[in-house]
Protein backbone atom coordinates (compact mmCIF):
# COMPACT_ATOMS: atom_id res chain seq x y z
CA UNK A 1 0.00 0.00 0.00
CA UNK A 2 1.58 3.43 -0.77
CA UNK A 3 0.61 6.66 0.40
CA UNK A 4 1.66 10.89 -0.10
CA UNK A 5 3.44 11.67 -3.35
CA UNK A 6 5.79 14.28 -3.97
CA UNK A 7 6.54 15.56 -7.74
CA UNK A 8 10.27 15.60 -9.76
CA UNK A 9 11.63 18.17 -9.81
CA UNK A 10 12.67 19.02 -13.66
CA UNK A 11 16.29 18.48 -12.82
CA UNK A 12 15.05 14.95 -11.17
CA UNK A 13 12.78 14.30 -14.02
CA UNK A 14 15.80 14.52 -16.56
CA UNK A 15 17.77 12.28 -14.46
CA UNK A 16 15.10 9.55 -14.33
CA UNK A 17 15.22 9.74 -18.09
CA UNK A 18 19.24 9.96 -18.15
CA UNK A 19 18.87 6.46 -15.73
CA UNK A 20 16.06 5.09 -17.84
CA UNK A 21 17.95 5.01 -21.19
CA UNK A 22 21.53 4.61 -20.26
CA UNK A 23 20.79 1.60 -17.81
CA UNK A 24 24.17 2.66 -15.86
CA UNK A 25 25.44 2.72 -12.28
CA UNK A 26 26.53 6.15 -13.29
CA UNK A 27 24.08 7.48 -10.51
CA UNK A 28 24.72 5.16 -7.32
CA UNK A 29 26.56 6.43 -4.15
CA UNK A 30 28.67 3.78 -2.89
CA UNK A 31 29.59 3.74 0.66
CA UNK A 32 32.14 0.97 2.03
CA UNK A 33 33.39 0.53 5.55
CA UNK A 34 35.46 -1.74 7.41
CA UNK A 35 34.46 -2.02 11.41
CA UNK A 36 34.27 -4.37 14.23
CA UNK A 37 32.60 -7.61 14.06
CA UNK A 38 29.09 -6.66 13.79
CA UNK A 39 25.78 -8.90 14.98
CA UNK A 40 24.14 -9.89 11.53
CA UNK A 41 20.54 -10.13 13.61
CA UNK A 42 20.77 -6.71 15.38
CA UNK A 43 22.14 -4.58 12.40
CA UNK A 44 19.71 -6.12 9.75
CA UNK A 45 17.22 -5.14 13.14
CA UNK A 46 18.35 -1.86 12.79
CA UNK A 47 18.02 -1.25 8.87
CA UNK A 48 14.09 -2.37 9.80
CA UNK A 49 13.74 0.60 12.36
CA UNK A 50 15.79 3.09 10.31
CA UNK A 51 13.50 2.41 7.26
CA UNK A 52 9.99 2.38 9.57
CA UNK A 53 11.13 6.15 11.05
CA UNK A 54 11.58 7.74 7.56
CA UNK A 55 9.50 7.43 4.82
CA UNK A 56 11.72 8.55 2.28
CA UNK A 57 14.06 5.63 2.67
CA UNK A 58 10.71 3.74 1.71
CA UNK A 59 10.44 5.67 -1.66
CA UNK A 60 9.74 4.66 -5.18
CA UNK A 61 9.62 7.05 -8.69
CA UNK A 62 5.97 6.23 -10.21
CA UNK A 63 3.58 8.15 -12.70
CA UNK A 64 0.97 9.48 -10.78
CA UNK A 65 -1.84 11.80 -12.02
CA UNK A 66 0.00 14.68 -12.13
CA UNK A 67 3.02 12.68 -13.81
CA UNK A 68 6.65 11.57 -12.26
CA UNK A 69 6.62 11.84 -8.39
CA UNK A 70 8.19 9.97 -5.49
CA UNK A 71 5.65 7.58 -4.05
CA UNK A 72 6.24 6.57 -0.28
CA UNK A 73 5.31 2.61 -0.50
CA UNK A 74 4.42 1.64 3.10
CA UNK A 75 5.15 -2.21 2.29
CA UNK A 76 8.73 -1.36 1.06
CA UNK A 77 11.49 -4.94 1.41
CA UNK A 78 14.27 -4.63 3.27
CA UNK A 79 17.31 -4.20 1.38
CA UNK A 80 19.66 -5.88 3.18
CA UNK A 81 21.72 -8.82 2.82
CA UNK A 82 24.68 -10.57 4.88
CA UNK A 83 27.48 -12.59 3.44
CA UNK A 84 30.48 -14.58 4.91
CA UNK A 85 33.20 -14.26 2.99
CA UNK A 86 35.86 -15.49 6.28
CA UNK A 87 38.54 -17.86 4.55
CA UNK A 88 37.88 -16.09 0.85
CA UNK A 89 38.93 -12.11 1.05
CA UNK A 90 39.54 -12.06 -2.25
CA UNK A 91 35.97 -12.41 -2.99
CA UNK A 92 35.76 -8.79 -1.29
CA UNK A 93 36.33 -6.58 -4.25
CA UNK A 94 34.20 -8.59 -6.50
CA UNK A 95 31.26 -8.27 -4.13
CA UNK A 96 31.50 -4.79 -3.41
CA UNK A 97 31.63 -4.30 -6.92
CA UNK A 98 28.27 -6.06 -7.74
CA UNK A 99 26.70 -4.77 -5.08
CA UNK A 100 27.56 -1.43 -6.37
CA UNK A 101 26.49 -1.78 -10.15
CA UNK A 102 23.22 -4.12 -9.69
CA UNK A 103 20.45 -1.80 -11.25
CA UNK A 104 17.79 -0.37 -9.22
CA UNK A 105 14.04 -0.35 -10.26
CA UNK A 106 12.92 3.27 -9.83
CA UNK A 107 9.37 2.04 -9.98
CA UNK A 108 10.21 -0.21 -6.61
CA UNK A 109 10.98 0.87 -3.69
CA UNK A 110 13.62 1.17 -1.76
CA UNK A 111 16.10 3.15 -3.91
CA UNK A 112 19.20 1.66 -1.53
CA UNK A 113 20.73 -1.64 -0.38
CA UNK A 114 22.98 -2.71 2.82
CA UNK A 115 25.22 -4.94 2.69
CA UNK A 116 27.36 -6.71 5.27
CA UNK A 117 30.22 -8.45 5.20
CA UNK A 118 31.74 -11.05 7.43
CA UNK A 119 35.77 -11.19 7.08
CA UNK A 120 38.22 -12.97 8.89
CA UNK A 121 39.44 -9.64 11.09
CA UNK A 122 36.67 -7.37 10.49
CA UNK A 123 33.33 -6.76 9.09
CA UNK A 124 32.34 -4.78 5.97
CA UNK A 125 29.33 -2.51 5.59
CA UNK A 126 28.34 -1.47 2.50
CA UNK A 127 25.71 1.20 1.75
CA UNK A 128 24.32 1.74 -2.11
CA UNK A 129 22.23 4.54 -2.93
CA UNK A 130 20.46 5.62 -6.36
CA UNK A 131 21.36 9.79 -6.57
CA UNK A 132 17.42 10.13 -7.02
Amino acid sequence: MSHSSVPLSSSQQGLYFDCQLRHSSDHHVVLHLSVDPVDPDRLRAAVVAVMAEQPALRSAIRNDRDGLAYVIDDSAGVPHTTHDLRGDAGGLAPLVDALGTAPFDLRAAPLFRTAHIRLDDDDRLVLVCHHL
